[in-house]
């Protein structure tokens, strides 16, 4: 496996399906424990006796207060059989320096003062339900952070305990894993000196509510984030029940896959970091098919029908994170009231009253907080510049209303471009005012150098459209009062032939080019 930077995957498309082979059965493993689950509570079955279970080492769990909900108690940690694997710079990213079984994890300290580079930083990963460290996401992840630069990255794998198909049992093992974690971390402090302020802890699904329980334990942990956190059994549940926004310095959230679960949803929708970023809206992402609709109420599905089906909107989630650790991928994310409000262009641009976000790996350096929305990408790099696209005409004596299409090309330097559809299809019936798209072009491309339009009639056997279209104005507003105007008053009559706008670059601030 290979990869390199600004979005470039670290894995072919055939490798990263690996991980996707049992998606259909994890899916369905959610929904029927949940079923169950429902299914007891509605009973009103008498509580179990115990409220509480002790283990050597870790200490007790009670399902009593904000857990007794969950009716359900961490299993022994022989069977969850965590293990850290640790990975140092000083040593070859494609193999572990250590793995270590929790339950011999005094060994670790000799060999780790002689590999574990305690003054660089430290990051650690946690997956979810059916996931394990061999995983190649988790493989992406790791070489694209220690290629950005020199760190410790451990991986905590919990396989045993997130084994499909009892989600509710892989939910209650998180307390114990998020347990164990802050053990770890609490004794690289003790014995090597780590500092805890150093250290990111970055979860996926039930990953993140293990590092929100272990940054619980821990008080001074630098940074959590979560990625889609898993929403069955802990959205809306008391804030000690889950990851919120107490449990590290600086807790930031992706939430990519945050719709109902009979709607094919696993991730959470309510907000629980300091900044929650919704990607594409939070509930379904551009370039996944929802092939989960409707797998509710149709759960026994046949072997014909569980091929295809992937949980390609919750893993969007760590894609997107993996691809932002790359300096050049950029995820500009805008503060606003709601995501059909940003999709009208009314969140734009960043300014002093609306501060920005950059959604992944660089969250903490931009000063963005509270719920963010971006567009991304379709397929990978999925990260890029996103600009408000208006094109504008105002009354005239010819008739106002047309059918057609109207579409645009930014052109970048040495030529890139990239074309989009102001219009939702060829028929379409347009009028005068403004039609108004988020284009989000390839980040190579960069800042546009021209732009093209392109205006093409409809015929039809019941409407047609104009042989003619003008245009008043084509602005871009980009995220940081980036404007760029193209022509006004009519400049562009256009009849089914390209029109070339070239860039005259203006003096202020806010930048204005206008037709040569």
């Amino acid at each position: 496996m290979t990869g390199g930077s600004g979005g470039t995957p670290w894995a072919t498309s055939d490798q990263e399906a690996l991980d996707e082979v049992q998606d259909a059965e994890i899916f369905k493993a959610v929904v029927t424990s949940m079923e169950e689950w429902q299914k007891r509570h509605k009973s009103h079955r008498r509580k179990r006796a115990e409220s509480s279970i002790c283990y050597p080492e870790v200490g007790c769990f009670q399902d009593s207060g904000p857990f007794s909900y969950l009716d359900m108690l961490p299993s022994p940690p022989e069977e969850v059989s965590t293990k850290f694997f640790l990975f140092s710079g000083r040593g070859r990213a494609s193999t572990p320096l250590m793995d270590v079984p929790f339950t011999n994890m005094s060994i670790i300290w000799p060999w780790a003062r002689k590999a574990f580079n305690v003054s660089a930083p430290t990051k650690v990963i946690v997956h979810g339900f059916g996931g394990s460290c061999g995983h190649v996401w988790v493989y992406e992840m790791r070489s694209a952070l220690m290629t950005v630069e020199d760190c410790n990255v451990i991986c905590v794998d919990w396989e045993a305990g997130a084994l499909i198909p009892n989600y509710v049992r892989a939910a209650a093992n998180t307390r114990l894993v998020g347990k164990q974690l802050s053990m770890l971390l609490g004794g690289l402090h003790k014995h090597l000196g780590l500092p805890i302020e150093s250290v990111h802890v970055i979860g996926f699904s039930l990953g993140a509510h293990v590092a929100g329980f272990a940054g619980a334990e821990l008080k001074n942990l630098s940074r959590i984030t979560g990625l889609d956190p898993a929403a069955p059994l802990f959205e809306s549940q008391d804030p000690q029940a889950r990851l919120d926004s107490t449990d590290a310095m600086f807790v930031d959230v992706i939430h990519s896959n945050g719709e109902n679960l009979i709607l094919g949803g696993l991730g959470s929708w309510q907000p629980m970091g300091h900044v929650d970023f919704y990607p594409n809206g939070g509930r379904m992402q551009k370039g996944c098919s929802n092939l989960f609709v409707g797998a509710v109420s149709d759960i026994l599905w046949s072997a014909s029908d569980v091929e295809g089906r992937s949980l390609c909107n919750h893993r969007r989630a760590y894609k997107f994170f993996t691809d932002s650790v790359s300096p050049r991928c950029h995820f500009p994310s805008f503060p606003c009231e709601s995501y059909d409000k940003f999709l009208q262009g009314e969140c734009f641009p960043c300014n002093g009253d609306r501060q920005c976000g950059n959604m992944g790996y660089y969250a903490d350096k931009s000063s963005g907080r509270g719920t963010l929305f971006l567009i991304t990408r379709e397929e990978e790099p999925f990260c890029a510049h996103q600009y408000h696209v208006r094109v504008e005409n105002s009354p005239s004596t010819a008739p106002l209303t047309s059918y057609g299409k109207i579409e645009l090309t930014l052109v970048g330097s040495s030529d890139l471009n990239e074309t989009l559809t102001m219009t939702q299809q060829i028929e379409q019936r347009i009028l005068v005012g403004s039609l108004a798209r988020i284009a989000v072009p390839h980040p190579v491309l960069q800042e546009p150098k021209n732009v093209e339009i392109m205006y093409t009639a409809y015929s039809g056997w019941i409407s047609s459209g104009l042989s003619t279209w003008s245009i008043d104005k084509v602005t871009l507003t980009g995220h940081f009062l980036l404007q760029f105007q193209f022509c006004q008053s009519s400049c562009i009559k256009m009849d089914t032939r390209n029109n070339t706008i070239r860039l005259v670059s203006g003096l202020s601030s806010i930048l204005k080019f206008f037709l040569n």
